[in-house]
């Protein structure tokens, strides 16, 4: 009997005649426990996003396949549900995660309390996976205006002055 590293679990039974005799033998094979934990991220400007806001497998959940790190090798990921945000359907620009499971948020992301769920398998035992959710909260830029000042170019009444400055001018 030849067992290899993609066996499924349970128990694998071979009859082999020896000299005569039959032998009979069993393996067990138990799944390798996999963890798949939750991922938080906050503080993310929206109108500026973040391309490198961490990982999934190795950022603040710390995924693990028999108690190690995993990465990419190890497993892979997939979204077996539609990312939300604040529990509605996300419609536009929203954050992101690469098949590697690096977590961005891009610039023009509106504010708000993503969710995305993701599963990891084990490669090579499809059936060994584990559930997790990443939390994205974007948040709106601060807006900050300042006074403006014009009364070093004094306009006259009488004649007015169409291009005197810009009130919006280094906002967003």
């Amino acid at each position: 009997m030849t067992n290899t590293t993609t066996a499924a679990s349970g128990d694998y039974t071979d009859d082999t005649l020896i000299a005569g005799d039959v032998l009979d033998a069993t393996v067990s094979v138990n799944s390798l426990v996999i963890a798949a934990a939750n991922d938080n991220y906050s503080g993310v400007n929206g109108f500026e996003g973040n391309t490198n806001l961490g990982n999934i497998l190795t950022g603040t959940g710390d995924d693990s396949l028999n108690g190690d790190p995993v990465t990419t090798a190890d497993v892979a990921i997939t979204y077996p549900t539609p990312a939300t945000v604040n529990g509605n359907p996300i419609t536009g620009t929203a954050p992101i995660i690469s098949a590697s499971g690096d977590v961005s948020v891009p610039a023009g992301t509106p504010a708000g309390t993503y969710s995305i769920p993701y599963t990891i398998c084990e490669i090579g035992n499809s059936s060994n996976c584990s559930n997790a959710t990443v939390t994205v909260v974007v948040e709106a830029p601060a807006i900050v205006a300042t006074n403006d000042d014009y009364t070093a170019s004094p306009v006259l009444s009488e004649d007015g002055n169409a291009n005197l400055g810009n009130i919006l001018g280094g906002y967003r």
